[in-house]
């Protein structure tokens, strides 16, 4: 199954059950990020299939998507998470008059322990058969949270990204330098290979 035919699956199912939580007639708030060049979510391509979806299984729902665009991937962890955190406090402030508007929110793996006490154990409001259709090792990699009592599962796996690092080998073995394992290796085999390779154009140092 592709990622974005997943991520549908996913969201309108989430959806259908908020809907038996709050009644028929409702619109649902959905907060997310994106960044330039990885444009996962589009807010009237998102929100318009939901209408088809609803038209035809006679839903009175509606779906509105808050989407935060950020410039890089470091700016949308930073940022948004400061946005949701501070929203999802709001949701379980009982007395707070600010009363938090969003139902639904994505957000990335790195926060979940963040965002877990605020939310729902998936476990004990969706279907088990909905949640086995994921690869349960990144659910229980990347989702859930143990509390006092048990582990739960607070959110479901839209896709995974990967961090690589390439080295060139080929200048490594030139001064018998290793891969380097540590940032402060990296740096230091950098910058020593970039003194040695100072007169060389096509060297381009981004440290």
């Amino acid at each position: 199954m592709s990622i974005s035919m997943k991520y549908k699956i996913l969201f309108f199912f989430i959806i259908f059950y908020l809907t038996q939580c709050f009644g028929k007639e409702t619109t649902i708030n959905v907060l997310t990020y994106t960044f330039d060049n990885y444009d996962t979510f589009n807010k009237t391509e998102m929100e318009e299939k939901f209408r088809i979806y609803a038209e035809q299984n006679n839903l009175d729902i509606s779906v509105n998507m808050e989407i935060m665009r950020y410039e890089n991937p470091l700016d949308s962890y930073i940022n948004f998470k400061s946005l949701a955190e501070s929203s999802l406090k709001k949701s379980n402030d009982k007395t707070s008059s600010n009363n938090n508007k969003y139902d639904m929110y994505t957000f990335s793996n790195r926060y979940t322990k963040v965002y877990a006490p605020y939310l729902l154990d998936l476990r004990k409001n969706l279907p088990k058969e909905f949640i086995e259709m994921f690869n349960s090792k990144v659910v229980n990699e990347t989702c859930s949270y143990k509390n006092e009592e048990e582990d739960e599962v607070v959110g479901l796996p839209t896709y995974l990204s990967y961090e690589v690092l390439y080295s060139n080998t080929k200048l490594l073995d030139k001064y018998n330098k290793r891969i380097p394992i540590t940032w402060d290796e990296l740096i230091s085999t950098c910058e020593f290979i970039m003194e040695k390779e100072k007169n060389n154009p096509d060297l381009i140092n981004l440290l």
